[in-house]
């Protein structure tokens, strides 16, 4: 591995900390989506490496809140939702 492939291994490693926490800090998954929806937008319009990056990273965190809420949900049955007569 290079020192360049290294250092950018590095730097991934250390923006996804720091989105981690952030995402933590949170106060819903709401509020989350609304601000990677708003940054999104601003990224489609530009072009270059770091542009790409942070559009990799908000696609990561989508899927990272997906899978959350995926997990958080209870098994039901059917009938949990019908009155019995």
């Amino acid at each position: 591995m290079s020192d360049e492939q290294w250092l950018d291994n590095k730097a991934n490693s250390v923006d996804e900390q720091h989105v981690l926490e952030a995402l933590e800090l949170a106060s819903n998954p709401h509020d989350v989506l609304k601000a990677v929806s708003t940054i999104g937008k601003y990224i489609d319009d530009l072009n270059g490496p770091i542009a790409c990056k942070i559009d990799a990273l908000l696609k990561s965190f989508k899927m990272q809140l997906c899978l959350d809420d995926a997990r958080s949900m209870k098994d039901t049955v059917l009938t949990d939702f019908f009155q019995r007569v």
